[in-house]
């Protein structure tokens, strides 16, 4: 196994990792679960096809093609969670797309997630991880709402150069978050544009 395989299967664990701590923190504080018991509870998702299926559920989303299905992750205890990890070259290299969903009973509860969601992405839940060197606010309009969608470009804790991208938006069963990782050399941002211009929950 070369080093970049191992490197890139260390992003996907980063990735789910990073996605999985914001889902805790949203039911934390929207809805008095412990992230205790949200560690515990959910299910590992390894079959591509179920992968698929898990965000064909959560909305229509046209994946660029070096993306393949990698994991999943599920868990419902009142309040639901749902995440499918898309991984370039089914996890062997750098680079994921990740769907995430929450819902819960009650449009104040789905609209709290969607502000949790936000707020921890301005708070460096996901940027972490990136030395950020710049950062554009973009807006896109997502079956008639606007969503803003964060551009960020920067380096890596191993001094890489990498672009991410956040996003909230309202998926088929809730609250759905986007977050695009990519090594700077395998960025097309055509290609992630015209991904999200193609979400629809409809």
């Amino acid at each position: 196994m070369s080093e970049r395989e191992k490197s890139g299967m260390a992003t996907s664990t980063k990735v789910i990792l990073a996605v999985v701590g914001i889902g805790g923190v949203a039911l934390l504080v929207c809805c008095g679960v412990a992230i205790w018991f949200f560690s515990q509870s959910f299910d590992v998702i390894e079959n591509p096809d179920d992968v698929q299926a898990m965000a064909d559920s959560i909305a229509t989303i046209e994946i660029p093609a070096p993306y393949q299905p990698y994991r999943g992750m599920k868990f419902d205890l009142g309040v639901s969670m749902q995440m499918a990890l898309f991984s370039r070259n089914g996890g062997n290299q750098q680079g994921a797309v990740v769907l995430m969903q929450m819902a819960a009973p009650g449009q104040q509860n789905d609209e709290q997630m969607k502000a949790q969601f936000r707020q921890q992405m301005q708070q460096s839940g996901q940027n972490q991880e990136i030395n950020v060197e710049s950062s554009e606010t973009r807006t896109f309009v997502i079956d008639g709402e606007e969503c803003d969608f964060e551009f960020v470009s920067g380096t890596d804790q191993s001094g890489n150069q990498v672009r991410q991208v956040t996003g909230v938006f309202p998926g088929r069963g809730g609250a759905a978050f986007l977050m695009v990782l990519e090594q700077e050399d395998n960025w097309d941002e055509d290609a992630v544009v015209q991904m999200i211009e193609s979400i629809t929950a409809e």
